[in-house]
């Protein structure tokens, strides 16, 4: 699965997390790479990275994002904007991306 797949999945589910007026209020971008689970040929949860800015003055923050493929919904791994940079962002995206492949669980917040 592909961020393309998780954005067109969230629009035809009726969910706003990708409109174009979200992205905006927000000054959002999205990133590329997907950290997928896979249990047995199913999908599990899709973890990303958008970035956030609150002004063009502030700083681009990162925040970690997490797919269900069954309601389509988009949730937010532990804070909004809690990373510095997108490589912070990546390592706990992978973190929960193993945690959830290895337990069949995800949890959205540090133990």
């Amino acid at each position: 699965m592909n961020i393309d797949d998780i954005k067109k999945a969230n629009a035809e589910a009726g969910l706003y997390f990708f409109s174009e007026d979200t992205l905006r209020f927000f000054s959002s971008r999205t990133g590329t790479t997907v950290y997928g689970v896979f249990r047995s040929g199913t999908p599990g949860g899709q973890y990303f990275i958008t970035s956030e800015r609150d002004d063009c003055n502030s700083p681009r923050m990162f925040t970690v994002r997490r797919y269900d493929p069954v309601t389509h919904d988009i949730s937010t791994v532990g804070n909004f904007k809690e990373y510095k940079t997108s490589q912070g962002a990546a390592k706990r995206a992978m973190r929960e991306r193993d945690r959830e492949q290895a337990t069949g669980d995800w949890k959205g917040k540090e133990d």
